[in-house]
Order: C-alpha cells, then structure tokens, then sequence
C-alpha cells in the first residue's frame, strides 16, 4: 500500500479543516429552515420505501407509484422533483443514526470538508500550494457557504461533485487521457443528481474546449453524450411521473412572482446577484478585490483565465436570465472568483497579513451575523408534534411563517409517526366544515407573527367547533394548539397539494399497502 505523503502546506490545511470541523459542529443546532424541512422528509420518504421494500419486495412501477402517491396525501410537502442523490445518502445515514435534522446536517458537514479538500486539492493542483490554502480558507468562512454548511441543502453537496468534475476535466486537459474525461462525466452526472444546475458544468467545458482546447473536443463531446447517458433514466421516470414540469413551475415562476425577483429585462436584475456576492459571500470590499484581481490576472493571462471567464459568466448569465433568483445558486461560481484573488493577495507580500486580517475579520462577522439571525426564532417543533399524537386526528397548519413553516413541522411529525397515523393539512388546503367533517381533522396549528394567512387566522378564531387547547411560546414566537370538538374519522384519503394547485386522493390508508 502507498504511503500518503504530507508537504507543509497539506499539514496546514489539515489544522485548518479540523479547526472548521469543530466551529461547525458548535454552530450546529441553528433552528431548521423550512427548506431543511423538505430535503430532511424527501430523505425520510426513501428511508421508509427502502425498508418497506424489503418487506414487500416488488419491482412494480406502478406499485411504487402508489406508495409514493399515498406518502404524498399523508404528507404533502414532499417534493420528489428535488434531484434524489443526497436523499438517498441521508436515508441511509437515518438508518444508523437515527431520524433527525441533526442526522441530515451531519452528512452535508461531510460533503462540506470534502468540499473544501476538493477546492484545496484542485487549487493546489494547477495554481500553487498558497493560492489552495488561502482560497479553501476564505471559501469557508463566507457567510453562505459556512451556514449552507450546517444546515439539509443540496449546494454544498452539489458544488462538491461539481468541483471534482471540474478538477477531473483540467485534469483531462493537461493529461490528454480519456479515463480522466470518463471519470469527470460521471461526476458530472452525480452533480446532476443532487441539483439540477450541474448541467451547466457541460457547457462550461464545452465552451471552453472550443476556445482553447479543440484538440480534445471529441473527448469533450464524448464526456457531454456520457453525462447524458447516465442521467438519462431518470429523466424518462421524471417525465412520465410529470414530477419534470414541477420545479419549473414552481422555483421558476410561482416563487419568483411570490418574491418579486428583479428580471433579466431590468437593470435590478442584472445587479440582483452583484448585491447578492457582495452580501452573502465576500462583503463589499473583498468582492470589489475580487473584481480588481480577476481583472489583473485575465490582463496577465493567468493560468486557466479563458476557463475561469467562461465559468463566471456561465453562471451570472445562466441564473440571471432564470426568473427565479436565490443567493445560493452562485456557490458554484465562487472558487472561480476566489483563485485570482487569492493569487493577487499571494503576490502583495509587503501587505499579505494586514489584508488578511482585515478580510477575514470582515468574513467572520458577515457570518456571525448570518447565523446569529437564525436563533431569532427557535420554535420547539418536537414539542407540538408530540401534543397532536396523544389521540387519533389530523392536523391542519392554518398559518405558516417561514419560522413555523409545513415542512419543518411535517418532517418532525412523521419522524416520530412510525405507523403513519396522521395526516398533515397545509395552510393553502381551502378551510371549510367539509374540510374538517371529511378529511378527520383533529388539531389545528396558529403560529405568530406571521405576514401570511391571516384570513385563515381569523376563521380559526370564528370557528366555534375549535377550542383552544394549548399554547407554546417562547421569547418571539406564540404556536397555539386549537382541538376540533366535533371530530368524526375521516371519510377521504385526500389532501391538496399546494405547488400542484390541485386535490389528489389515495386508496391505500399507509403506503405499504400498496406494495403488498
């Protein structure tokens, strides 16, 4: 066996990793997000089809659609049109460690030091020892890529795999080997699996192969056909379930009308994600070195400058035109910013420490700032769950602040509903007698503040068949629990699914039933 050889620079970053390990798990308990909420129970819905598949094993297409369709009525935030990757990875980790936000957290803190291994690996590989070390540092200390570090998303997950594809492709490059090609395609693939914005690792590669690198464009062309080849089943399956049309539908229109996102066609929109860098990354004057840096080292031609171009505008241009706006999608894009950067700061020795002093001074309170918000609200989910599972009954959320949102409270009922007794009733469902007389609602949920459904607030509070049974606060958050006194067992296995705009039914009261 090869022995592994350590230089100073990896010892370094060694010290480093273990000192970002030990920060992230101190940081680690942050309330859940409401997207947490929905990748923790896409998570906990393979965790349950895979044990309850080797209970009922059966390879019936229609079968497993059933199940699927079943788990979505009982719990209608979950969103399969989410790429599967990561899911299946935590379902597993849910098996060993047991169900929890901590578990799903844990697994992407994995994928963050790799993440940083990668970007060090990568850096160090074509750009020097301490361009490596300064550009996986400040990588994680941004305010973003530290919180996305501790909490259930795909961007970190996915900008790992994204990272190793990228690295295998310069590797390919500068080797001319096809197995280098092969191997970047399949990472590519599994980038693609875990977010659907890894496609644009093929164009990326393409576009610089055209510009500098013709000689290797029949492997290029043959790692694109690879990557689609291998991601091809499962676009056939999302096609013919329709779940292809649903983040298209909801991340590009509905939520970008929701949240008023600035548009291509504006000038708002084109400075939408020069604001966002600026905010959630880098802060405004280490964003402003980063400009003047890439601006000095594609003067200089840097190493790779023509890819680094092309990678930067790939992804302002790509998500820029996208309706939908998010800081996160700019993840990817970082270590193409931060390389210049950390070369130009590597060249200002007479200054090197004071300015990093002052940028990671400025890094760490962006990010404390960041994560220190997200202990403003702090509801007590278990606790609420547990209250609705003393009787028989369905819940109903009347109202759901980002703080309290479905997913959250979702993901935390059927962790602890081993035999899936409840069925959970999201704010959008249209509130009636029928709602309650039919579908066996039990409990109802009012958390405050909130800036959303407030009409239903006020139905609740009119609604004389609901008696107030409890209440949880805490120092800036009011959930009230109200009881349904004329409760009759539900008559439908329905429930309406919001990003669907539509009532979908079921005939099987637990989805196990429909494997067997």
């Amino acid at each position: 066996m090869r022995k592994i050889k350590l230089d100073e620079w990896d010892k370094y970053f060694l010290v480093f990793l273990a000192a970002f390990t030990v920060i992230s798990l101190a940081m680690i308990q942050t309330p859940p997000t409401p997207d947490e909420g929905t990748h923790s129970l896409i998570a906990l819905f393979f965790r349950d089809l895979f044990s309850d598949l080797t209970r009922h094993p059966t390879i019936s297409f229609s079968s497993i659609y059933n199940y699927t369709i079943s788990y979505l009525v009982h719990y209608p935030k979950l969103s399969l049109y989410y790429p599967p990757l990561l899911h299946i990875i935590i379902s597993f980790f849910y098996i060993v460690l047991g169900t929890s936000f901590f578990t799903g957290r844990l697994v992407v803190l994995l994928f963050a030091l790799g993440t940083l291994a990668i970007l060090y690996k990568l850096a160090k590989r074509f750009f020097g020892n301490k361009v490596a070390l300064l550009s996986a540092i400040l990588f994680s200390v941004m305010p973003l890529v530290f919180y996305d570090s501790i909490t259930v998303m795909t961007d970190i997950p996915y900008t790992f795999f994204f990272l190793i594809s990228m690295y295998l492709f310069l590797e390919a490059f500068e080797s001319k080997q096809r197995k280098y090609f092969v191997l970047a395609a399949v990472f590519a693939a599994l980038a693609f699996f875990t977010k659907w914005n890894a496609i644009l690792i093929v164009p990326i590669i393409f576009a610089y192969a055209l510009f500098r690198k013709r000689s290797q464009m029949k492997n290029v062309v043959l790692s694109a056909f690879l990557v689609f080849l291998i991601i091809s089943p499962y676009l056939v399956v999302m096609w013919k379930t329709g779940l292809a049309s649903i983040p298209f539908i909801s991340s590009l229109q509905v939520s970008a009308t929701a949240k008023q996102d600035p548009q291509f066609t504006t000038p708002q929109g084109w400075a939408y994600y020069l604001d966002a860098l600026s905010t959630y990354y880098f802060t405004l004057p280490l964003f402003i070195a980063s400009i003047i840096a890439l601006i000095f080292y594609i003067n200089d031609r840097g190493k790779y400058w023509e890819l680094l171009v092309i990678w930067i505008l790939a992804y302002y241009v790509f998500f820029t035109i996208l309706s939908n706006k998010e800081p996160r999608y700019m993840m990817p894009l970082l270590p193409a910013l931060l390389i210049p950067l950390s070369s130009f700061m590597v060249l200002q020795r007479k200054v090197l420490i004071p300015v990093l002093i002052i940028s990671f001074a400025l890094l760490f309170s962006s990010t404390w700032g960041l994560v220190s918000q997200a202990f403003y609200y702090n509801p007590d989910f278990q606790t609420v769950a547990v209250e609705t599972l003393q009787s028989k009954g369905n819940v109903l959320l009347a109202t759901e602040p980002s703080w309290f949102y479905s997913s959250q409270f979702i993901f935390t009922l059927a962790s602890m509903d081993n035999n899936m007794s409840k069925f959970v009733y999201r704010s959008c469902s249209p509130i009636s007698d029928k709602l309650f007389s039919d579908y066996g609602i039990k409990y109802v949920i009012v958390s405050e503040p909130t800036d959303r459904d407030i009409e239903n607030m006020r139905l609740v509070e009119s609604t004389s068949n609901l008696v107030f049974e409890n209440k949880f606060t805490t120092s800036t958050t009011n959930v009230s629990l109200y009881n349904y006194n004329n409760y009759t067992p539900q008559k439908q296995y329905c429930n309406f699914v919001c990003v669907l705009n539509n009532t979908i039914c079921t005939d099987y009261v637990n989805p196990s039933d429909a494997l067997k």
